[in-house]
């Protein structure tokens, strides 16, 4: 099978090459990080509960880089002198 040349391409390859390519690019998950999430025996339910909780995390971490970004400082710092924001501008 031939790589896939453009993003037409792309969007037309069969959902399982969609998704080959989508695990393919994400980064391996450290055995220690799993340990952490790994209560023991899981039934499904424990398993989504436990995907469910990461996926919060990484959310919020996601979502408190991006103020933080924007804001130039990190939440519950005080804002240093020099920045501005939309509010006080």
């Amino acid at each position: 099978m031939r790589g896939i040349t453009n993003a037409q391409e792309a969007y037309h390859a069969e959902p399982n090459e969609k998704l080959d390519r989508a695990v393919a690019g994400l980064p391996s998950i450290p055995k220690e990080l799993v340990a952490r999430f790994l209560t023991g025996p899981m039934t499904g339910e424990a398993i989504n509960a436990a995907g469910i909780a990461f996926k919060q995390a990484l959310i919020e971490a996601s979502l408190n880089a991006e103020l933080t970004h924007h804001l130039g400082y990190a939440p519950g710092a005080e804002r240093p002198e020099a920045t501005t924001t939309s509010a006080t501008a």
